[in-house]
């Protein structure tokens, strides 16, 4: 390297300052450490303070996210072209999907990797499992979430811009309006845009990628012989406790289900899930089913295998946990008890009709192509639906 590498760039730095004819202590930074007579009148700028605007379960990630845009339908651009806010929300979240799988990625590797570290280091000698599961799930969360708040906002207001960008000149381009003014206005359309909805796309992917960590089954806890020679060198004042923890030293986890960066602060209870409430709307009685006759039973019992059997036959068989669901509400909706006294004679009823279709429907008198055709279709469709049905009830419960 060129001795004294400094002296010479700053010679070089002013006399290029004398050809140009411009003073040395005009082109010094506003922010410099060096001393000039506009240090004076500089104002300190006081750092963005960033208040998180969602409760972390305000966010759905099982729900449409575009139907939760904020798109200002008052802005000027969207009065020159009304559907274009429809068209916005579908890129901001054709955005959001593109990246996910990355940022989510990105955000639980550091997080799963340090979680297992300190869980597996404070809780070797735990014997109480519940507490470790506790610790890890708070720690995941916060740290999932952190690691998403950084590194997920910048790649999404690129994408999200890159896609706002795109639509709004394809619709310029429609219009055939080449008006600099319209420009500008779409522009500034973009960045509203970006700023009311960037905070919730962060939060949309932190909570997904916590959601996709925590389904994980990563977590090792067994202790390396590594981290046991570790435990066996530390004094004995400072080893991990060994036995359950107690409430003071289990704050420090707490702290961590608490504290979720990017969403409002948040108590150890759930306001949600662990409301109770008053007990004046406690049942005290048993709800019991209303008495259902055998020509009821059977009406029913027809009209819900009927609907059964159109879901089997325009729809894919959907998995158990759809499934199981959709046949409750069939149920419901039929006003049919869910015990197992009535799936019992429901499948026999079911058995039943099945039979009786098929072989009404094989024993046409009409031996036409089409209606032979239609005769068979229609009963291995039938057959098909009390098979599924059949199934399902055999391997899984509904209620």
């Amino acid at each position: 390297m060129q001795p004294n590498i400094k002296l010479a760039i700053k010679f070089e730095f002013e006399v290029l300052c004398q050809h140009l004819n411009v003073p040395l202590r005009c082109v010094l930074p506003a922010y410099s450490y060096l001393p000039h007579e506009n240090a004076a009148s500089v104002e300190s700028q006081n750092p963005m303070i960033f208040f998180p605007i969602y409760d972390y379960n305000e966010i759905n990630i099982h729900d449409q996210i575009d139907m939760h845009f904020d798109i200002p339908i008052e802005l000027p651009l969207f009065h020159i072209f009304p559907a274009l806010s429809c068209y916005c929300r579908k890129a901001i979240s054709d955005a959001i999907r593109e990246n996910m799988d990355e940022m989510v990625k990105r955000a639980g590797a550091a997080a799963i990797l340090l979680t297992e570290d300190l869980i597996n280091k404070d809780f070797a000698f735990c014997p109480d499992p519940q507490q470790m599961r506790i610790a890890y799930l708070f720690m995941v969360r916060s740290l999932t979430s952190g690691a998403g708040m950084v590194t997920s906002k910048e790649p999404l207001t690129t994408s999200i811009i890159g896609h706002l960008r795109r639509l709004i000149q394809h619709q310029l381009e429609l219009s055939g309006d080449n008006d600099p003014d319209l420009a500008r206005m779409a522009d500034a359309t973009m960045v509203h845009i970006l700023e009311k909805n960037i905070e919730l796309a962060c939060c949309y992917v932190v909570k997904t990628a916590y959601a996709v960590q925590r389904r994980r089954n990563g977590l090792k806890l067994e202790i390396s012989p590594e981290i046991q020679a570790i435990i066996d060198s530390i004094p004995q004042e400072l080893r991990p406790i060994n036995g359950p923890f107690d409430e003071d030293t289990f704050e420090v986890y707490k702290t961590f289900g608490s504290q979720i960066i990017g969403f409002k602060f948040t108590g150890l209870i759930d306001p949600i899930v662990n409301h109770l409430p008053p007990p004046e709307n406690y049942c005290q009685e048993p709800f019991q089913y209303p008495v259902v006759s055998a020509s009821q039973f059977r009406e029913r019992a027809e009209l819900i295998f009927a609907d059964w059997t159109k879901f089997c036959a325009y729809s894919c068989f959907a998995p158990p946990p759809i499934v199981g669901p959709y046949l409750a509400g069939l149920m419901e909706k039929y006003f049919l008890p869910i015990n197992d006294q009535y799936m019992i004679r429901f499948l026999k009823a079911a058995l039943d009709i099945c039979t009786n279709v098929s072989y009404e429907l094989l024993s046409s008198t009409d031996k036409t192509f089409g209606s032979v055709t239609y005769s068979r279709s229609s009963s291995c469709y039938t057959v098909d639906a009390f098979a599924k049905l059949a199934w399902f009830v055999s391997l899984f419960t509904i209620f």
